[in-house]
């Protein structure tokens, strides 16, 4: 709607000063016979509207760009850099946004070398652009070398190393913040034009619009990502749960889900869930392609292994890159980090009032990080796994209650029928 607009509007100018310079009033020319010319007035007049007919184009052109390409900023800014240094006979032109408490310089267009330390500006009012971008006006200076001594000291320096005299800067404001500058530049002293600032300060515009369509489209596309991470993850959580109750016997079935799901969903190279068996800890569950020790292995529950310290201190453990901890701090995990070829891991422990009853850790064989939604997703993951554990427990103390009470109530009516033939 917002870009819409803009193109209405650019369009409505644009005609309105093509049709002012057409009709507006004006003594009819006499033609100069003896020269075989046109007077001088009409021939401003056409250098006026072949001006503003290129001017017009150039602003639709880059509308066009920005509604060709709402996600990608750079190749907008680009283009406005190279038709403010054109249409503004410009000898170079430089785009910065506001990143900090500096600005960062992110398209440039004209035959000057590439100035690497103006890559990078401070916000100062020694700099043309920073004075810009904390007035939130347009600034020109004639001649920088011809400034006052206190006036603009750093852009002067620039100034003498690039040969630069004239500059106009012009701040691109969204709702009266500065998110950035347009600075065109001059080797000779020649200020710009009120026809050039006006013209500017449109490019200005349409760098604004850009970047916020950019950002728009990119919170659009991090919320769509993130329904559907949440939507993904409550199916699979709705889908252990119902493997939870279809098999209340059967332990397995729960723990392979909850592996696969771990891994799938934390975008892990593979998940292992452990359990609890007196001082130590055994694999019960494992899924993906990085190796694992063999279910029938058990190993001590140690502080300097990621699962062992997991389970003696009941609480997760992240660790970016194994190897490159102490061997003081994780020396078992190294050990197994290389053995096995993986570098980042997290480890959550399976609690059941307070006490750890086992361990599910997911490993990446690259260095990369696990956000927070991932790491409290595998914590969903850890108490599924201790709500399926609970009941095959209960299942099992449940039956055997029950077998203890048959084999109770089939003694009584042995002794009633001993008691009853006595009698």
């Amino acid at each position: 709607m917002l870009l819409t607009l803009v193109l209405v509007a650019v369009s409505v100018t644009a005609t309105y000063a093509v049709t002012r310079l057409i009709l507006l009033p004006r003594r009819k020319p006499d033609y100069e016979g003896a020269t075989g010319k046109w007077p001088k007035e009409a021939e401003v007049r056409t250098d006026e509207l072949q001006e503003c007919l290129a001017q017009q184009a150039a602003t639709s052109e880059i509308l066009r760009v920005i509604s060709g390409s709402p996600p990608e900023l750079q190749p907008v800014l680009e283009a406005v850099a190279e038709r403010a240094a054109r249409l503004t006979a410009a000898t170079d032109s430089q785009l910065y946004l506001v990143d900090g408490a500096s600005v960062r310089r992110i398209a440039r267009h004209g035959p000057l070398p590439v100035d690497p330390a103006a890559d990078r500006l401070p916000i100062s009012r020694d700099f043309v652009t920073g004075k810009a971008i904390l007035d939130r006006c347009v600034v020109q200076v004639t001649d920088l070398l011809a400034a006052e001594e206190h006036e603009f000291a750093a852009s002067r320096e620039i100034a003498t190393r690039t040969g630069i005299r004239t500059v106009l800067c012009v701040p691109m404001l969204r709702e009266a913040v500065s998110v950035g500058v347009i600075a065109i530049r001059r080797t000779a002293v020649q200020p710009f034009t009120e026809r050039q600032i006006e013209l500017l300060k449109t490019f200005a515009d349409q760098a604004v619009i850009a970047i916020e369509n950019a950002r728009l489209f990119k919170e659009l596309e991090e919320r769509n990502k993130s329904l559907s991470e949440a939507l993904e993850q409550q199916t699979a959580t709705s889908e252990i749960l119902r493997v939870i109750s279809s098999s209340p016997t059967d332990l397995q079935p729960v723990l392979d889900a909850l592996a696969q799901s771990a891994a799938r969903l934390c975008d892990a190279r593979d998940a292992n869930v452990l359990r609890v068996e007196g001082e130590h800890l055994r694999v019960v569950s494992h899924y993906g392609v990085v190796p694992t020790v063999p279910t029938e292995e058990r190993f001590s529950i140690q502080r300097d292994s990621l699962t062992g310290r997991s389970v003696i201190e009941r609480r997760a453990l992240h660790v970016t890159d194994l190897l490159a901890e102490s061997d003081a701090e994780f020396g078992i995990a190294k050990a197994y980090a290389v053995r096995f070829g993986y570098r980042t891991s997290v480890a959550v422990p399976l609690l059941r009032e307070g006490n750890a009853i086992g361990v599910i850790i997911i490993r990446r064989t690259e260095v990369r990080a696990f956000s927070e939604r991932q790491i409290e997703l595998l914590k969903t993951f850890a108490d599924q796994a201790v709500i399926a554990i609970e009941n095959v427990r209960l299942f099992q103390e449940l039956q055997t209650r029950t077998q203890e009470l048959a084999h109770s109530v089939d003694q009584y009516k042995a002794l009633a029928e001993v008691g009853q033939a006595v009698n």
